[in-house]
């Protein structure tokens, strides 16, 4: 690996920072690597492996149905993780190369060997899964709500990446996401605006005040 795939790796959740070990370092240089072009599938619902994909270089998006963006990797993100010990024969969502993105993939074998030879890495897996765990039973309270406001609030808050939010597949492909019809969403955007706290341009809406959205 050169060194800015060394420094993707180590600031991976799997090693947070700490030095990466001689030992440590001839394991990964075992694991596969692969380079996919901008708009390439890396993994699909129906075409995956089995393995954590580390991106080493470039930017991936996690995508689900109606071309709804859920995240955005770039170096040292992580995608894969929680499938790598399921016996689920789908994957959750599609992971599409945003622009040149090299990939490391480790298989359960080559995680096993890092738990083995530094506990700690063990711990930050677990910690990692755990805090997904958190997250999701955090995004089912919030879309169990009964007030769609709710709902678009805690969508909003979910994806920022900033002060802005994207919306990629449309106002329509959203109020499905929320499971909500299109005049309640237009309505609790107009509401948000009309309180100051967000703004609406075309495909993206404008975060003015985070902190009182999520007092929300």
């Amino acid at each position: 690996m050169t060194p800015a795939q060394r420094r993707a790796v180590q600031h991976s959740f799997l090693f947070d920072g700490t030095p990466l070990t001689p030992a440590v370092l001839a394991l990964l240089e075992t694991c596969p690597q692969r380079e996919y072009a901008r708009g390439e599938e890396i993994f699909s619902p129906e075409r995956f492996t089995r393995a954590a994909g580390v991106l080493l270089a470039g930017q991936a998006q996690v995508v689900k149905r109606h071309g709804v963006v859920l995240n955005t990797l770039g170096p040292s993100d992580c995608f894969g993780v929680a499938s790598l010990y399921t016996e689920d024969v789908r994957y959750v969502s599609t992971v599409l190369a945003a622009r040149t993105t090299r990939v490391l993939f480790l298989d359960a074998a080559a995680l096993e060997e890092l738990f083995r030879l530094d506990g700690a890495i063990g711990m930050r897996y677990i910690r990692f899964l755990s805090d997904r765990i958190r997250f999701l039973n955090r995004k089912v309270d919030a879309f169990t709500s009964a007030s769609p406001e709710d709902r678009l609030v805690a969508w909003l808050l979910e994806r920022a990446r900033g002060p802005a939010v994207e919306i990629p597949a449309g106002y329509s492909a959203l109020a499905r996401d929320l499971g909500i019809g299109r005049t309640s969403l237009y309505r609790c955007l107009a509401a948000l605006e009309e309180e100051g706290l967000i703004r609406r341009a075309d495909r993206e809406i404008t975060l003015l005040d985070r902190s009182r959205l999520q007092a929300r």
